[in-house]
């Protein structure tokens, strides 16, 4: 009913902990650089059939949302990137604990 708490036991919650969160953490990383891959794709075909759309079309409604768009997802990226930097530290100091 009860169990020992050693210092193995303690050990080995980290550990199980840590793994959990460092495969998170890769998983995020990986899907914001996708995102990240994705938005400057989408710029770069932007670029190429911006002329034929102003052929066509009115873009004045669709270039204001486009670049409310992509200043929202830019400072969304920065935050996440400043998120990112205290995830790293708060990691570094977590390693120096030693366990």
């Amino acid at each position: 009913m009860f169990t020992r708490v050693t210092n193995d036991s303690i050990r080995h919650g980290y550990r199980k902990v840590r793994s959990f969160l460092a495969d998170g953490y890769s998983k995020t990383l990986r899907l914001g650089s996708a995102l990240d891959q994705a938005v400057r794709d989408g710029k770069a075909i932007y670029a190429v059939v911006e002329p034929l759309i102003r052929a066509f079309a009115d873009t004045g409604r669709a270039n204001r949302a486009l670049t409310d768009g992509l200043t929202r997802y830019e400072s969304l990226r920065d935050r996440a990137m400043d998120i990112n930097q205290r995830v790293q530290g708060t990691g570094q100091q977590l390693r120096n604990l030693g366990y």
